[in-house]
């Protein structure tokens, strides 16, 4: 079975709201899960050469690779965060933890009834109560899930839009096949 990536490949600045001199400072916080599989991964995606540099109509390219697995299936959930100094959240550690909890509640067997779609809509508010009360003094801006598909060539997953304090963007992720 073929391994699949998951990328992140274009954040587009609909609209700023940069403080100073410099623009906006975006990053993501992407938690991947498999059904019926306990745990989870929470994963963060920066780059430092983004720092102050998203103005109004900005767009980068890029090919980051969030994770990887052989089977397609993953539920994803992603939330768009800007920075304000720092990045106040990381990969792994309790906030991961909080989540790979809930995941191993709704995740599982016990609730197999649920579609893709009921299953997001269930996990996702939770998931982002952790992570909106995990900030000191980042914007959120939002968050959107999906599950990824099982391609056999590259797919760009349609763009997803975000907007809060921190400004508006567009933010595109692309499954592509490993060596492909």
């Amino acid at each position: 079975m073929p391994t699949r990536q998951l990328m992140v490949t274009q954040i587009k600045c609909v609209d700023d709201t940069s403080e100073g001199d410099g623009g906006d400072s975006p990053y993501v916080l992407v938690f991947m899960a498999h059904r019926n599989v306990p745990g989870g991964k929470l994963i963060r995606v920066r780059d430092p050469d983004w720092d102050d540099h998203f103005l109004k109509g900005r767009v980068v390219n890029t090919r980051q690779i969030v994770d990887e697995a052989e089977a397609g299936g993953a539920f994803v959930f992603a939330w768009l965060l800007e920075e304000d100094w720092d990045p106040d959240l990381g990969s792994g550690g309790f906030l991961q933890v909080m989540m790979q909890t809930v995941w191993n509640q709704y995740g599982q067997s016990g609730w197999a009834n649920l579609t893709a779609a009921q299953l997001r809509s269930v996990v996702g508010p939770k998931l982002s109560t952790f992570v909106q009360a995990s900030l000191s003094n980042d914007e959120y801006l939002g968050w959107h899930s999906f599950v990824v598909p099982s391609v056999t060539t590259e797919t760009a997953i349609s763009p997803l839009s975000y907007s809060g304090d921190g400004g508006s963007y567009k933010l595109t992720f692309t499954v592509r096949i490993k060596g492909g």
